[in-house]
């Protein structure tokens, strides 16, 4: 642009006419297309040397390289915004840490030092959104499916089953739904959004005077079992990736299937009892009854087993202790 207006000035000096001048000017700079092509490089070599500038370390000594994003050792990088990867020794993924080859597991809910669970706390700062009851007096079938959440599983001295949902957002939208087919009840989870992301809480209330089948799915999630002791009660429980624990669990039939995750049962007396690991820690303590176990590939430790049964270890580890 200075350079057309120079032209220009120029131009009327010499006793053109202004509007012979500008054309002139034009003329001078030589073709239009060649000039914005010319600016275009200028800009983003420009633009590029900014960035050279801004992605060279502010600090360096010998092969460790840190800037205000990562710190890299040679072509390796140990810290990136909220990883951390010293080999066996630490592994940072986000709100989960992992040091000394998984002997110390560390998430936002567990705490696992070796083969034991020291911490294990559910979310408390969810706020409760929905909470919806149904009779039960005349169901056999109760089927309870979500793809993501925590399940609380309880018994209750109340007639009817209750479901108290949890969440991060509040939207109605995303409430449980449900349909009944004559003794047959089936519970969803609601509506869940795309862009952003929402944390649920899901307890189950069971009361102690049900008779038929319990069954329950949750594709990704942590499953909590407590305190149920129903002899009239069967369930099955599938759970596709993450974590599974028992505790006080004294029904009719028991049918737990774990593609991938921990297992963690303590206390459990069941006529009839099949546990299927396919992948993860099976970590069991005073198991009652019929049992039918396979652990396809992982570790399984069972202590105080009183009963009879099958028990298939794939591939993998296996340390019994049986009355």
């Amino acid at each position: 642009m200075a350079d057309l207006m120079e032209f220009t000035n120029d131009n009327i000096k010499d006793g053109k006419s202004e509007d012979e001048a500008i054309s002139a000017a034009f003329k001078q700079l030589g073709p239009v297309d060649e000039l914005i092509e010319e600016i275009n490089d200028d800009q983003a070599s420009d633009e590029k040397a900014e960035n050279d500038h801004n992605n060279d370390p502010f600090f360096k000594f010998g092969e460790l390289e840190i800037d205000d994003s990562e710190v890299r050792i040679g072509k390796q990088t140990i810290i990136d915004g909220d990883r951390v990867n010293l080999g066996k020794f630490l592994q940072v993924d986000g709100n989960r840490v992992n040091m000394f080859n998984g002997f110390l597991d560390i998430d936002e809910n567990h705490v696992h030092i070796g083969k034991f669970e020291a911490v294990d706390s559910f979310p408390s700062n969810l706020d409760l959104v929905n909470s919806k009851s149904f009779d039960v007096s005349n169901l056999s079938e109760i089927n309870i499916a979500y793809r993501s959440a925590i399940f609380m599983v309880r018994e209750t001295s109340e007639d009817q089953l209750t479901i108290n949902e949890y969440m991060s957002r509040d939207n109605e939208r995303y409430y449980l739904q449900s349909n009944q087919y004559g003794d047959e009840l089936d519970i969803r989870e609601g509506v869940r959004p795309r862009l952003h992301w929402l944390k649920v809480r899901t307890e189950i209330l069971v009361p102690h005077s049900f008779k038929g089948n319990l069954n329950l799915e949750a594709r990704d999630g942590r499953v909590d079992v407590r305190n149920i002791k129903n002899e009239d009660l069967n369930l099955q429980l599938k759970a596709r990736s993450g974590s599974v624990r028992m505790d006080t669990v004294l029904i009719n039939k028991a049918t737990v299937l774990v593609s991938s995750g921990t297992l963690t049962a303590d206390t459990i007396s069941a006529p009839n009892l099949t546990i299927d690991a396919k992948s993860g820690r099976v970590n069991l303590n005073y198991i009652t009854g019929r049992l039918g176990l396979t652990v396809h590939s992982g570790a399984l430790q069972m202590n105080h087993f009183a009963g009879t049964g099958d028990i298939l270890v794939r591939s993998g580890s296996a340390r019994l202790g049986i009355d």
